[in-house]
């Protein structure tokens, strides 16, 4: 049992009739803190939180990590470990657990189980089946917002101040085009809290439509940012296609693109459904406008995307094909780039021509435009000091009373 297929069997296992193992000193830890999740979002709290589980399983970091097989005993245990957290989860109920303690604890273990998002998928069905915890999570994910401010509450500098009120100003506005270069500065500043990540996977596989109901109201792009961050590919576009939120839809295809990892391809699945999500946006000329100006201005940012794009436009108006050609901004280095080769070739292919092009190909009027720019609330604080902004972003949600 070595790579990802030790989690796969082990779950497996853990759906059958066995012993289950409770993480006792993990559990004895979460209840001994006033505010659990404040102390899960906290990193000093939630290391002596992680370290119970790893020195009880101190095999499952070094099989993810490593990929060190499993031996007999170790997936005897966790396999033990995983009915605990299956029956934990079918039958967690608020007022035995006020304080959130108990659901602290089961994802905690559950991050320690997870990587890049494999637990989840393979959860068996009947978790879904607890209305409380559906509707606590739901809640809970609901409730998520960001507080900007600065390190240790000093003045801002005055262009750090008016990086702010620009993306604040873009959201409130709805000016997507505006919001793709507001967030330019702090997008590699915000990274999804273990609380964020769990709550949202644990959501999502309770089922998509608590999830779309739960992110309805987001209206700030960080936390929408960080929330897609936590789902798979397959998943934020799935996510993007049945939400009739915007700032979703947006981060769901921004935090595929932009970031730290240069994505090299896309599995077919994830294009079939990526271009129904362009599709759906297109039929927004506002919107679709501001998402050009984003993804497509300047197509070698995002070679992926163009492939993505040319059987996009295949399923759209004539007015959105018209906007994704003036949309581009070619320079004359990029000209003879295999880049930009991509674009013309989808761009001029006969399902995306409309009348208006039929005497001449896009690259014509490419051509002579190139150069051309066209509850209560609880909080937790996230310091980053980066070369494009220094700012200290705050993390806030709301714990719902115990008979909520």
């Amino acid at each position: 049992m070595t790579g990802a297929t030790f989690i796969v069997d082990a779950m497996h296992d853990a759906t059958t009739l066995g012993d289950a193992a409770a993480p006792s000193e993990l559990l004895r830890l979460a209840a001994d803190y006033p505010d659990p999740i404040a102390a899960l979002c906290d990193n000093d709290k939630s290391v002596a939180l992680f370290e119970s589980v790893h020195k009880a399983f101190p095999f499952i970091p070094r099989a993810w990590g490593a990929g060190t097989p499993l031996s007999a005993t170790e997936h005897v245990q966790l396999v033990s470990l995983l009915r605990w957290l299956i029956e934990a989860l079918r039958s967690w109920k608020r007022a035995s657990d006020p304080r959130s303690s108990q659901l602290i604890s089961v994802f905690v273990a559950a991050q320690a189980c997870d990587h890049d998002g494999r637990l989840w998928p393979l959860m068996p069905p009947g978790v879904a089946d607890n209305a409380e915890l559906v509707d606590c999570v739901s809640k809970l994910i609901a409730s998520f917002a960001i507080a900007y401010g600065t390190r240790g509450g000093m003045q801002a500098p005055i262009w750090e101040q008016e990086a702010l009120d620009r993306l604040k100003k873009a959201e409130t506005d709805g000016d997507w085009a505006a919001i793709g270069d507001a967030w330019q500065p702090f997008e590699a500043q915000l990274f999804p809290n273990v609380l964020q990540i769990q709550a949202v996977r644990c959501l999502n596989r309770c089922g998509l439509a608590h999830l779309v109901r739960a992110l309805a109201n987001v209206r700030q792009t960080a936390v929408a940012m960080q929330l897609v961050t936590a789902l798979s590919l397959d998943e934020r576009f799935n996510l993007a296609l049945a939400s009739d939120n915007t700032f979703i839809q947006f981060a769901s295809v921004y935090q595929t693109f932009s970031g730290r990892q240069t994505l090299q391809a896309l599995t077919p699945n994830a294009v079939q459904l990526l271009a129904s999500v362009l599709v759906k946006v297109a039929g927004d000329s506002q919107r679709w406008s501001g998402w050009l100006h984003v993804f497509n201005a300047y197509p070698m940012r995002y070679p992926v995307l163009q492939e993505v794009l040319g059987l996009a436009l295949a399923g759209v108006s004539d007015t959105a094909r018209e906007a994704y050609v003036g949309s581009i901004v070619l320079l004359p280095s990029q000209m003879d780039s295999p880049d930009s080769e991509i674009v013309l070739r989808h761009a001029c292919e006969p399902s995306v021509r409309t009348p208006l092009m039929s005497s001449a190909p896009p690259f014509g009027h490419w051509a002579t435009s190139v150069g051309r720019n066209g509850g209560s609330m609880k909080e937790i604080e996230t310091n980053t000091s980066l070369r494009s902004i220094d700012l200290n972003w705050t993390t806030r949600w709301s714990v719902m009373p115990p008979n909520v």
